[in-house]
């Protein structure tokens, strides 16, 4: 699978300004150094990376049911959630990007971080539209490509980055209820572990996913509870930020939100 190089100028989801105030580019990160006297990261099995490996092939096909199953196969120790945060470039904090995880042995991958899942998608969509077997121009229909004959036709960028966004968010969602998993209480020893939780806040917040967002704030969870505080306000998702306090024990703090939500409710 061949990713093209150039830029496309969309925002994902419902962005309209650079969020995050997060501006590097994905593909010129030099691969992460061992610490010294740092242990490496365990070698995996051939199993397991040959599973992390076919995930990644898949996620780059935008198969994402298949891509993200195959990940969930894999422990943390070979494909670790923090992992896909390069997937959401708009959704960083300043210098995640720099801290999040690579893997050196894998081949077909390579050292690079993850394209965006913009640049994912418009690749994607770019191959599919360019190679997709056309009538003959005198058959009746000016060359339409033969996929689209079918029911609706292939789904489009918009729909196809709401589907991949949304395999993620169920992904990171799975993957932090495993045993030791933030959603448990605890990391693991995760890398990166609070940062994952905030960019779900994030991302449900952009998905507009309200039952899986409350669901994660109302548990135990590790991000950053001003830095979601912002992400919830901005969205508009004044009840989450309630349940988010009221989990938290700041009882004050979410019977203002839902004062703020009560308002808005009635300005509306």
């Amino acid at each position: 699978h061949t990713l093209h190089t150039h830029t496309h100028t969309h925002t994902p989801y419902k962005h309209t300004h650079t969020p995050y105030k997060h501006t590097h580019s994905l593909q010129t990160h030099p691969p992460p150094q061992t610490p010294a006297g740092a242990s490496p990261p365990p070698h995996p099995s051939w199993t397991e990376a040959a599973l992390a490996q076919a995930g990644l092939l898949l996620l780059l096909d935008c198969d994402f049911p298949r891509a993200f199953a195959a990940l969930a196969r894999c422990s943390p120790d070979t494909f670790s959630p923090a992992q896909l945060l390069p997937l959401f470039p708009g959704l960083c904090s300043d210098g995640w990007l720099e801290r999040a995880p690579r893997r050196a042995y894998w081949g077909l991958h390579g050292r690079r971080a993850l394209p965006s899942l913009d640049q994912i998608v418009a690749d994607h969509v770019e191959l599919r539209d360019a190679t997709a077997p056309r009538r003959a121009a005198g058959a009746g229909g000016g060359g339409v490509a033969e996929a689209e004959d079918e029911g609706a036709g292939p789904m489009g960028e918009v729909e196809l980055r709401a589907r991949g966004g949304a395999a993620a968010a169920d992904y990171l969602l799975r993957a932090r209820r495993r045993p030791g998993g933030s959603g448990g209480g605890g990391n693991g020893g995760a890398p990166m572990a609070a940062e994952v939780d905030l960019l779900l806040v994030r991302l449900l917040c952009d998905l507009g996913d309200a039952a899986a967002l409350e669901a994660l704030l109302a548990g135990p969870h590790l991000a950053d509870r001003e830095a979601a505080a912002d992400a919830l306000r901005a969205a508009g998702r004044w009840h989450a930020l309630a349940v988010m306090r009221s989990a938290d024990g700041r009882h004050e703090e979410a019977l203002e939100a839902w004062r703020v939500r009560r308002r808005s409710c009635r300005v509306a």
